[in-house]
């Protein structure tokens, strides 16, 4: 989280004011977990797809 909250939307920069976290907190960040959320409900990705499919695999044997 810290990572992509540095790398992604804060581009790398240091010593950012309290109120441009807020905003990030706030706006941005938001809607980037809320797609990654809405992509990870319709299967599109997520960290479970491979646990997904062995389950598939079972259940099929």
């Amino acid at each position: 989280w810290h990572h992509i909250l540095k790398g992604h939307f804060l581009k790398g920069k240091h010593n950012w004011h309290l109120y441009c976290l807020l905003y990030l907190l706030s706006d941005p960040i938001e809607q980037y977990y809320q797609v990654k959320h809405d992509c990870c409900q319709a299967g599109f990705e997520g960290e479970d797809l491979e646990n997904k499919e062995q389950r598939c695999i079972n259940e099929a044997a």
